[in-house]
């Protein structure tokens, strides 16, 4: 799995090799917990944490798919989290994407959409041809979400065949309560340790003098 350093977060660059859910490009290890501009999970300009980030490819005739885990601990997402699906930046370049979210057998539809409900950052403007879905997750496994070409006549899209073109697919959530506190405890007792460790330092060089 390649991928580019960002000011915000971890960018995965499509591998190439994504079109079935066999070969899914999985996206687990670029989920982090920086907070990224871009990433909005709706009108309110709520930011995504954690969230990961796809730099995707159009025009091979393919359909894009990506695996990611739910409650299995291979990823930060959870049972019971609502996790948003987004796609920025496909309308400037000529492209009208399709999202559609599969069970984890690769074929069941569980959510799909063409047009965002919403203007985000990489829409710019108010009624956008990028996709945005959300769903939340009852039971635990691996993933499929899968970018594709809208086209009216198909339910879930097309290959995408637009040359030339790219999208920036951002998948997020927002941290379930008990999962935000064990966070913030967790960070508590790492800089706590981190403090009594300094503290203790000194003693010990003059304890062996």
């Amino acid at each position: 799995m390649l991928a580019m350093g960002s000011a915000n977060a971890l960018i995965v660059v499509e591998s190439g090799l994504t079109n079935s859910p066999t070969n899914a490009q999985n996206i687990d290890p670029a989920f982090g917990f920086i907070p990224d501009q871009e990433i909005e999970i709706n009108s309110s300009f709520d930011l995504g944490i954690p969230n990961a980030t796809v730099f995707g490819f159009s025009g091979d005739g393919t359909f894009d798919y990506y695996s990611f885990s739910v409650g299995t601990g291979a990823s930060p997402l959870q049972i019971g989290q609502t996790v948003f699906f987004d796609t920025d930046y496909a309308q400037i370049v000529g492209l009208d994407t399709q999202l559609t979210l599969f069970g984890t057998d690769g074929t069941t539809v569980l959510a799909s959409n063409d047009n965002a409900p919403f203007d985000g950052p990489g829409d710019l403007v108010a009624m956008t041809t990028n996709s945005f879905l959300s769903y939340t997750f009852a039971s635990a496994g691996l993933y499929y979400i899968r970018v594709s070409q809208a086209d009216h006549h198909t339910l879930y899209g097309v290959p995408l065949s637009t040359r030339g073109a790219t999208y920036r697919l951002n998948v997020s959530t927002v941290p379930l309560p008990a999962a935000a506190w064990l966070f913030g405890s967790g960070l508590l007792a790492f800089f706590a340790l981190s403090r009594k460790r300094k503290r203790n330092k000194p003693l010990l060089m003059l304890g062996q003098a």
